[in-house]
């Protein structure tokens, strides 16, 4: 047996530790035994016949000397990736949008068009050509705020439907909102779509939130936006996952935010969850954002703690990692981002530069043959040192390609592609042995579990504080 290179320890208080395989996924507490045995496999000695042998090799943590964990990882990587019985699309009815975020990745000069049945008919040949193979068909409303072209998705919708029902092939939908425009009955018209997820942002408490996400009348959207989910939740079967984007301006607001779900009622509800993600400079019509983005580091340090913060509130689930969480659609060969224009993209954050377009849904035959389209297909992370020599491979399966396919787009920390994990994976380790009753606050000291993100892999040419 050898150990396995993606195991990640966190040291407790009287020689105990967290063991974490990133590959298996396994969180395990360890006694001093424990640890003795791991380090005779690490020196070459054998565990046949010792107690804790059976245990290390469940959880991935040791593992047969015979086998390349590397190439291991990546074959299981392919046959996700490019899994062709998959498709997964992201359609904008229009790009337009009622709010002026001034973080907003489009910038503020959004165009006004809505989808053209030319179009509209396009996707549904797209879709019908498909079914012929695939047996899964994943759609995400985007824009823009999609909400203004909601005779489009009912449209699309019943036709796509039609289609899978038709073919046998399962089908699920969710869409990213802003949330102003879903009124009651705008909600049943999206039940009615199959959506079942709706992503809504709410940027801390209502000073914070109408302090960035406004109409384009100066106006806050907060209250109308609270109503609008309150009203709704316990109506129908829809999943409401509330983003809160983090930056220097609205760290501090959380604990508002939460105590007006939770007056909203909002609070321990199977259908209702709070995540948190980072506002990044990721293209050059939101550069000017990057004065306002916190580094890679700085989110890192005050993640865990806003978990931590709506979990005991009720407003979030403990979380757990997910395998190759780093796949998305843009680079699976059957994923694609379709706009009201027939322009298609192969990730959403390209969607205002028309020289990132892949080809046109009004011409499927030439759509998959371009050099853009190439550069998402030929792209990953098996392809960068760093990434290779990363304990986080298994699980992040290099986060963001957009980054390091257009790295010439995003400013700051945006141009490194780690997701938070590389920065806090200690203190949330130790979050969630505490959630599964490991641990207690006195097992550790805090200062003692701080992630050091070298320890996980180097940053060529970048510095941790990006």
């Amino acid at each position: 047996m050898k150990s396995s290179v993606y195991n990640a320890f966190v040291t407790l208080k009287d020689g105990r530790r967290l063991a974490f395989n990133t590959r298996s996924l396994a969180l395990s507490l360890w006694d001093v035994k424990d640890w003795q045995a791991y380090e005779r496999v690490g020196a070459g000695g054998s565990l046949e016949g010792e107690a804790p042998a059976g245990a290390l090799a469940v959880g991935g943590y040791v593992i047969n000397s015979e086998v390349d964990e590397l190439q291991a990882v990546e074959a299981t990587y392919k046959a996700a990736r490019f899994d062709t019985r998959q498709m997964v699309l992201t359609i904008a009815p229009n790009m337009s949008c009622n709010f002026a975020c001034d973080y907003c990745f489009q910038g503020l000069d959004k165009p006004k068009g809505m989808m053209t049945q030319d179009v509209h008919n396009a996707v549904v040949r797209l879709v019908r050509l498909a079914s012929r193979k695939i047996k899964r068909l994943g759609v995400a409303w985007y824009g823009g705020e999609p909400l203004i072209g909601i005779a489009t998705i009912d449209g699309l919708s019943t036709e796509i439907m039609q289609i899978c029902k038709a073919a046998g092939i399962q089908y699920s939908a969710m869409i990213v909102t802003n949330g102003y425009l879903m009124t009651a009955e705008v909600a049943k018209r999206l039940v009615a779509a199959q959506v079942e997820t709706v992503q809504i942002t709410l940027d801390g408490g209502q000073q914070d939130h109408d302090s960035r996400r406004i109409l384009h009348s100066g106006r806050g959207t907060f209250d109308r936006i609270v109503e609008n989910i309150a009203a709704v939740v316990d109506e129908l079967p829809l999943r409401f996952s509330i983003r809160v984007n983090i930056d220097i301006r609205n760290a501090q607001g959380v604990a508002e935010l939460i105590e007006r779900l939770k007056s909203a009622g909002l609070s321990n509800r199977e259908n209702l969850s709070v995540y948190f993600a980072p506002v990044e400079s990721m293209t050059k019509e939101c550069s000017d954002c990057a004065a306002i983005c916190l580094t890679k580091s700085a989110y890192g340090k005050i993640e865990t703690e806003l978990y931590e913060m709506a979990v005991a509130a009720g407003v979030s689930k403990p979380s757990y990692p997910r395998s190759f969480a780093g796949i998305c659609g843009a680079i699976k060969p059957l994923g694609f981002v379709i706009l009201p224009t027939g322009e298609v993209h192969k990730c959403w954050d390209t969607v205002s530069r028309k020289e990132r377009a892949i080809g046109s849904i009004l011409d499927l035959e030439n759509l998959i043959h371009g050099d853009e389209h190439m550069k998402w297909l030929r792209w990953t992370p098996f392809a960068h040192d760093a990434c290779r020599a990363c304990k986080l491979l298994p699980m992040c399966a290099g986060a963001c390609a957009y980054k390091t396919v257009y790295p010439e787009d995003t400013t700051g920390a945006a141009s490194l592609p780690c997701p938070s994990w590389k920065f806090n994976i200690n203190e949330r380790l130790v979050f969630m042995a505490r959630q599964r009753g490991f641990v207690v606050e006195d097992d550790y000291d805090g200062e003692s579990i701080k992630t050091d993100p070298l320890g996980l892999c180097a940053f060529p040419g970048n510095s941790v504080e990006v």
